[in-house]
C-alpha cells in the first residue's frame, strides 16, 4: 500500500512539473510573438515585461518556493503575493492609471494608500526629483513599502504608517490575509467580506497640507468623500493642483453620493475626467470602482 501511495505522489509531482513546463513554453512562445510584433512598440514592451516576469516566476517555482522579489523597469520590487503584483503592474504601468506629468522639477506628491509602492515607482519614473509623502496603514504592507523605497535608494520619500482620515485617532481596519489578493485592505468591512479586523493609526490629511500640493493620489477604499469634505472645510482643498483618486461607488447600495462628490470638486474650481467604458451599465446598486482625475479648471 505504501509503495502504491508513493507512486501516486510521484505521478502527481511529475504531472505538476509537466504542467508548469508547458506554461513556461507557452509564455516563451508569447514573448517571441511580441518580440516580432512591430506595432505599438510601447504596449509591446509592456507586454514583454509582464510575460518575462511571469516566466521567471514560473521557472522559479519549478525549482522550489519562489523568492518574493522581482525586477520591474530597473527597480527591485519586493512583494507578498505574485498575482497581486501582476495586478498592480497591469493597472499602474499597463493602463497607466496614475500617469502624471509636471512642469516643476520637484513636484510635491501625496500618495494616500501607497500599498507596496508601485505608484511611487511610477511617479519617480516620470518625475525623478519628486518629493513624495506616502501613507500606508497596514503594518505588513508598509514594511514591504519601506523595503522597496530603501532597496531602490529612492530620495525624498517619506512614509507614514497610518490611514488618512478626517480626524486623528485609532480606527478599525480590515485586511484579506488569504488568497490571491492578500494585500487587499480597507477601512470598510463591506469591501472585503470575511476579512480580519485590526486597529491602525489614522492621521488627519488636512494637518499634513501646509502649502501647495501638485498631486494628491487617493486610494482610500471609501473614505474619499469625508476626507475631501474636511479639506474643503479647512480651506486646504484650494492648495491642491491635481487629484487622482479611486471613488468607491455603492459601497452601500442604498446610497448615491457621486453627484455630491462632483459638486464638491466643482465648488472648489476643479474640472474632472472620469474613466469610462462603452459596456452596458451594471445593475442598480452594483459596486463600482471609478477612477477620477480632477484638475484646476482654467476657464
Amino acid at each position: 500500500m505504501n509503495v502504491y501511495i508513493k507512486q501516486q505522489e510521484a505521478g502527481r509531482a511529475i504531472m505538476a512539473f509537466v504542467t508548469k513546463l508547458c506554461i513556461c513554453l507557452k509564455i516563451c512562445a508569447r514573448i517571441l510573438r511580441l518580440w516580432l510584433d512591430r506595432e505599438d512598440p510601447e504596449h509591446r514592451n509592456f507586454l514583454l515585461l509582464r510575460n518575462k516576469l511571469i516566466l521567471r516566476h514560473e521557472i522559479g517555482s519549478l525549482c522550489g518556493p519562489s523568492h518574493q522579489k522581482a525586477s520591474v523597469l530597473g527597480y527591485c520590487v519586493y512583494f507578498q503575493n505574485f498575482d497581486e503584483l501582476i495586478r498592480l503592474i497591469d493597472e499602474i504601468f499597463g493602463k497607466k492609471i496614475y500617469s502624471f506629468q509636471s512642469s516643476k522639477k520637484s513636484p510635491l506628491i501625496i500618495d494616500c494608500g501607497a500599498n507596496i509602492g508601485m505608484s511611487i515607482l511610477a511617479f519617480k519614473k516620470s518625475c525623478p526629483e519628486a518629493r513624495i509623502l506616502a501613507f500606508e496603514p497596514d503594518p505588513n504592507t508598509c514594511a514591504i513599502l519601506r523595503k522597496n523605497i530603501a532597496g531602490n535608494a529612492l530620495p525624498d520619500v517619506e512614509v507614514v504608517e497610518a490611514a488618512v482620515a478626517d480626524a486623528r485617532g485609532d480606527i478599525r481596519f480590515y485586511k484579506n490575509v488569504e488568497g490571491k489578493h492578500s494585500l487587499l485592505s480597507s477601512t470598510s468591512p463591506a469591501n472585503i467580506p470575511g476579512a480580519k479586523e485590526i486597529r491602525v493609526r489614522a492621521e488627519r490629511l488636512a494637518d499634513y497640507i501646509t502649502g501647495e500640493v501638485d498631486l494628491l493620489k487617493m486610494d482610500v477604499e471609501g473614505s474619499e468623500m469625508k476626507i475631501l469634505e474636511d479639506l474643503a472645510a479647512q480651506k486646504k482643498l484650494g492648495w491642491i493642483r491635481e487629484i487622482l483618486l479611486e471613488y468607491h461607488h455603492h459601497l452601500d447600495p442604498r446610497k448615491d453620493e457621486l453627484a455630491s462628490f462632483f459638486r464638491l470638486l466643482e465648488a472648489d474650481g476643479f474640472g474632472y475626467q472620469v474613466a469610462a467604458s462603452r459596456l452596458a451599465p451594471p445593475a442598480p446598486g452594483t459596486f463600482q470602482d471609478i477612477l477620477i482625475r480632477a484638475y484646476r479648471n482654467s476657464n
